[in-house]
């Protein structure tokens, strides 16, 4: 909870930490094994987008949890770990072929890093399990790449009269003109408009 609130003892609370610091332990013996027998390797060019959506998503826990730090906001500061990790874990899980690279490693080593203001004692464990050398509280705090946070698709909410009547998916760097006829030429849209005169768009 926010420091500055009152808060009452509660057991289910350390449960439920727990069960997420467990759930990290997992995760990272499960990639640490299978990375062990596949190698890994430096992705040289251009990722593809399962790369490009990890290294989207780490460099996005980076900012938030480190935003959230210092505004001493340590309950959102974890809660986006525990998003990431939700999302790394079916990474770890489901893609073998991520194994050979270095974005999920990175993803993972991002993880603990960011684990460790919290948990120093069991992230300093799972630094070293990860083969890396020296005591991870003397290790640099990892910086957000500015252009790794960039959406390369943004989604539109599209609304008539206040109310919801569309979402539809645009590449990030589209045009205001582009975005209004796709949006006025759309089926759910015309069903609204049909007949009337638009008199303003925003």
């Amino acid at each position: 909870a926010p420091p500055e609130r009152d808060l009452e003892w509660s057991e289910q609370g350390v449960e439920g930490a727990y069960r997420f610091l467990n759930r990290v332990w997992k995760m990272v013996f499960i990639y640490k094994k299978r990375s062990s027998e596949c190698g890994i390797k430096h992705i040289e060019g251009s990722l593809g987008s399962v790369e490009k959506m990890i290294k989207r998503r780490t460099h996005k826990t980076i900012k938030k949890v480190t935003e959230d730090i210092e505004r001493f906001n340590f309950n959102t500061a974890i809660a986006a770990i525990m998003e990431v990790l939700n999302e790394l874990s079916k990474d770890v899980d489901s893609n073998e072929s991520l194994y050979n690279n270095d974005v999920l490693k990175e993803a993972v080593e991002t993880v603990v890093i960011l684990l460790a203001p919290f948990a120093p004692h069991f992230a300093d464990e799972l630094w070293e399990s990860l083969g890396n050398k020296g005591c991870l509280l003397n290790h640099k705090w990892p910086e957000y790449d500015p252009t790794a946070i960039v959406d390369d698709v943004i989604a539109i909410v599209v609304q008539i009269n206040g109310k919801l009547r569309a979402t539809i998916n645009f590449p990030a760097d589209v045009s205001d003109d582009v975005i209004k006829s796709n949006v006025l030429a759309n089926h759910k849209v015309k069903e609204f408009t049909a007949g009337k005169e638009i008199k303003k768009v925003v």
